[in-house]
């Protein structure tokens, strides 16, 4: 016989206020005819996917638990609410990802009495023995061990519910890496500068000169460089000390010997506290 894993979880990308196709989440509210075999009808009670990374609007990377109010407050806690939604955190999330948010706990950014969330996806398409080996090696493995330190705990989708509910008081909790959306009505909101991000360039792609922003979440000595496709360094833009917070630095397309770099790919690379990100950006002459 057909058989499918009964589940009350609602995959995908729920809501985008520019989009009306995705305001249709409150929909899971009530029981919905013929959508999950063998049963008859169907109801969601949790809702995932937000950061999708695919251009909507409500691309916004968010670690935490709440009860979405209704299809214009999505980012209010409704305490009567009969769907719970889970922060995503970021689209691709990293094993620094993860180590990020557990440094909010380790420097009070974040009280033990709230809760932070992220999910790592693995798409089918690419579940082969390749694919598996280096994810059980460089993603579960130390996952696992983080876990075995107290550091995270690895469940699904169902028990994290459960534990919002018994640990933490069913206490939602919303943070943002970046910056918090318009419409955010939740006590226990927290945001910067406790982050370390690195903005996208400004304009991208550009000619003559971009503008590239970061946030530090604390004091320390930074680097933010440029480097051409095969990884050869362009040129230092930031050697230092700076204070936490946020900073801007301008990049007028020229390399070190002040000469002006050819049309193509570039990427820029921030390092700082022993963390790094790096993004692309395009020279189009």
């Amino acid at each position: 016989s057909l058989g499918v894993t009964p589940t009350h979880v609602v995959g995908g990308y729920t809501w985008d206020p520019a989009n009306p196709r995705y305001k249709g989440w409150e929909r899971f509210r009530e029981e919905l005819p013929g959508q999950q075999y063998p049963w008859a009808s169907w109801k969601g009670d949790i809702l995932i996917g937000a950061a999708s990374g695919m251009g909507h609007e409500n691309d916004i990377a968010h670690s935490g638990v709440w009860r979405p109010k209704d299809k214009d407050h999505f980012w209010e806690d409704d305490p009567n609410g009969t769907l719970y939604a889970v922060g995503q955190y970021r689209f691709a999330n990293t094993l620094a990802d993860f180590q990020e948010l557990v440094d909010l706990y380790r420097n009070g950014a974040v009280a033990p009495d709230q809760i932070l969330t992220a999910n790592k996806i693995v798409g089918q398409h690419v579940l082969d023995s390749t694919f598996t080996a280096d994810f059980e090696q460089n993603t579960l493995k130390p996952l696992l061990e983080m876990q075995d330190r107290g550091e995270v705990k690895l469940v699904d989708f169902v028990q994290i519910i459960d534990d919002w509910k018994t640990l933490y008081n069913a206490k939602a909790h919303l943070y943002f890496p970046d910056a918090n959306p318009t419409g955010v009505h939740l006590p226990g909101v927290s945001e910067g500068p406790e982050r370390f991000t690195l903005q996208p360039n400004y304009p991208n792609p550009f000619n003559p000169e971009t503008t590239i922003g970061y946030d530090l979440s604390a004091p320390g000595e930074v680097e933010l460089a440029i480097y051409d496709i095969t990884g050869r360094r362009v040129r230092t833009l930031v050697q230092g000390w700076q204070n936490a917070g946020s900073h801007t630095v301008v990049w007028d397309g020229r390399d070190a010997l002040e000469q002006t770099v050819a049309s193509g790919i570039y990427l820029y690379r921030l390092v700082a506290g022993g963390r790094e990100q790096v993004r692309r950006m395009v020279v189009l002459r």
